[in-house]
């Protein structure tokens, strides 16, 4: 049984606390911890309720890890905090998983990798669209290689986040604690696109703006990927979607298959074109996926510490769509396309790119 604590009570904290309820012979929760006090003891609460056990409530992650001493610790605090709460668990002697992204700046979050790697211990980043059904499916087909030669990709994630959104919750939006459309909202799509190719990046440009909404980094942005293998994909992300959100989007075009996903957490499979399949029969048998969650990622993350192999999303895996949404914003703020491996960026390098006055 491994004990485990949890950093950010807030809105996904469910998520992590079911998933861990769900594993009861495998992970006990035993204390959490939040700046807000009064959330982490809703948190507690709520843990009591559905498990009979309560766990103990802190304001402090430094002074919870000194006295619980826990094996696993889940960060789900906003993303300006992960790679300085990482680093604390890691010193702490803990395996880490961590909501997306893993941080903000290159240099820090590979830093924290390369600590957990040097210390033996497993770190991963919560992408669980990764474990959808059809995603599952898609990346099997593609690594039989029953869709050809990957030629392009496309990534779309057209939401609404009104001016609430960001007014209610002052860190959102902000290059310091944040990013934007394409860090907050698209990342999802772009990890599960990138571990569905699977290959690396040879060059990026990236175009962003802020239409409307009232925070530093960008409401829209899109970008043109070029794979090293040849592949090509395209992403636009956005939250000006009017007056609600439209779709998220994943479509694969190979030399002997099209694949689309659609949906919320892309759960519906909308297209299946792939050589030698019936595509009607495929699309019946398949329906659509239920809701995933956080359950199928932590039970690949205690199944790897178990085995001793790294998780799904384990080590540079994390690394990956940072990397090239920073891409991106360094694209941006050039005015040029970028090569790849990308050297140290972060979004605080952003600071005034998308200021009205700036000329170029």
């Amino acid at each position: 049984m491994i004990s485990a604590v949890l950093i950010g009570c807030g809105q996904i904290s469910s998520n992590h606390l079911s998933a861990m309820l769900g594993i009861p012979d495998r992970v006990r929760l035993d204390a959490v911890c939040d700046g807000m006090a009064e959330r982490a003891e809703a948190l507690a609460l709520k843990c009591e309720a559905q498990s009979r056990r309560k766990p103990l409530v802190f304001s402090d992650a430094k002074e919870m890890l000194s006295a619980v001493k826990p094996q696993f610790v889940a960060i789900a605090t906003g993303s300006g905090s992960h790679t300085i709460l990482a680093n604390l668990a890691l010193d702490a002697g803990c395996h880490v998983m961590i909501e997306k992204p893993i941080g903000l700046s290159l240099q820090e979050s590979r830093a924290v990798v390369e600590k957990a790697r040097l210390k033996g211990l497993q770190i991963s980043v919560c992408f669980v669209n990764r474990f959808h059904a059809h995603v599952q499916r898609l990346k099997q087909a593609i690594d039989a290689g029953r869709l050809g030669r990957i030629l392009h990709a496309a990534v779309q994630a057209r939401w609404n986040r009104g001016n609430s959104y960001y007014t209610d919750a002052l860190w959102r939006g902000t290059w310091a604690q944040d990013g934007g459309a394409l860090m907050n909202q698209c990342i999802h799509g772009i990890d599960a696109m990138q571990w569905l190719i699977g290959d690396q990046i040879a060059r990026i440009h990236g175009v962003t703006r802020r239409f409307q909404r009232p925070i530093e980094s960008e409401d829209f942005g899109c970008g043109i990927v070029e794979f090293r293998g040849g592949a090509v994909a395209v992403i636009e992300g956005t939250v000006n979607a009017f007056p609600n959100n439209v779709e998220e989007r994943l479509s694969i075009f190979g030399e002997k298959g099209t694949v689309i996903l659609s949906g919320p957490s892309l759960k519906k499979l909308e297209t299946w074109r792939v050589d030698g399949d019936d595509e009607t029969t495929v699309l019946a048998e398949a329906g659509t996926a239920g809701p995933v969650g956080h359950g199928p990622l932590y039970l690949d993350f205690f199944n790897s510490l178990e085995a001793g192999n790294p998780s799904v999303i384990g080590f540079d895996e994390g690394l990956r769509s940072l990397e090239l949404i920073l891409g991106l914003y360094k694209s941006m703020k050039d005015g040029h396309p970028v090569e790849f491996p990308l050297g140290d960026f972060s979004t605080v390098d952003m600071a005034g790119v998308l200021d009205p006055k700036r000329k170029d």
